[in-house]
C-alpha cells in the first residue's frame, strides 16, 4: 500500500492519521469505521490520485467495493476539512476532464461519471434546489440528467457559491462546453442543434438556453456561439 505514496508523504500520512486517531480524542476513542475511512481517506490524499478507483482500493484494501464507496464519502465528509466552495471547484475540475455522454438525444439528456463518489451529494443538493432530479447508479457511479438541468446546477453553482471565486472556475466551466461541443456532440452535428434544424430539439433547446443563462451565459457563448437570443440576454445582464 505505502509504495503508492511517496516517502515525503509518507511522513505526513503517518502525522495525520496520528493526529486524528489520537489527538482528538485519545487513542481507542474512534470507531472503527471512521479510522476505516480516514485511512482510505489519508490514502487518497497523499498518493496523489485525483480520481477514485474504487476496484483498485478494493483490491488493495481487501474490502468490497460498496464498502469502499461507502468510506470514500464517510471519510470526504468527516476528514476532508474542504468547505463548499472547494469541494465545487474539486467538482467543476473534475468535470472539465471525466467523460460526458449524450444519454439520450430525443430526450436532451447526458450521462457522466463522478471521479470522487462523495461529489454526488453536492450535485444532488443543488438539484433539489432547482426543483429537478437527476439518478446516480451506485455500481457504475454514474449521473443522469437533463442537459438543462446539468447547466442549471453550474450556472447556480457559479452566480451562489462560487461569487467570491468565479475566476478560478471559469477556464474549468468553459472547458466543460468545449468538450461536450467538439467531442461529444461534434461541431458539424452542433451547429444543427445551435441554429440549423434541430433547434427546436430537447436538446437543441438546451443548448440555446445554456447561453442564456445570467451567470454562465458569457463563458458559455464563448465556445458556442451566439444566436440572437443568447446576444440579447447578454445584454439585458449587461
Amino acid at each position: 500500500m505505502l509504495e503508492n505514496i511517496s516517502a515525503n508523504s509518507q511522513a505526513l500520512f503517518l502525522r495525520d492519521l496520528m493526529q486524528n486517531y489520537v489527538g482528538q480524542q485519545g487513542l481507542g476513542s474512534m470507531p472503527k469505521a471512521d479510522l476505516d475511512a480516514l485511512i482510505i481517506h489519508l490514502y487518497l490524499k497523499y498518493s496523489g490520485t485525483q480520481k477514485v478507483d474504487v476496484f483498485a482500493l478494493s483490491e488493495t484494501f481487501k474490502i468490497k467495493e460498496s464498502r469502499v464507496k461507502s468510506l470514500v464519502e464517510t471519510g470526504w465528509i468527516k476528514f476532508s476539512g474542504k468547505d463548499e466552495v472547494e469541494v465545487w471547484l474539486d467538482i467543476i475540475a473534475s468535470l472539465s476532464r471525466v467523460s460526458i455522454e449524450l444519454e439520450s438525444l430525443e430526450k436532451g439528456q447526458v450521462r457522466f461519471k463522478l471521479e470522487n463518489p462523495a461529489h454526488f451529494r453536492y450535485f444532488q443538493k443543488q438539484v433539489r434546489l432547482l426543483e429537478s432530479t437527476a439518478s446516480y447508479s451506485p455500481s457504475s457511479e454514474q449521473v443522469v440528467t437533463q442537459f438543462d438541468v446539468f447547466n442549471k446546477v453550474i450556472n447556480r453553482v457559479y452566480q451562489s457559491v462560487l461569487i467570491d471565486s468565479q475566476a478560478q472556475a471559469s477556464d474549468a466551466i468553459k472547458a466543460i462546453y468545449r468538450r461536450i461541443r467538439n467531442d461529444i456532440i461534434g461541431p458539424e452535428r452542433f451547429e444543427a442543434y445551435l441554429t440549423g434544424d434541430k433547434q427546436k430539439s430537447p436538446l437543441g433547446q438546451s443548448i440555446s438556453k445554456a447561453a442564456e443563462l445570467a451567470g454562465i451565459a458569457s463563458l458559455v457563448i464563448s465556445v458556442f456561439g451566439s444566436t440572437p437570443a443568447s446576444a440579447a440576454a447578454i445584454k439585458a445582464i449587461k
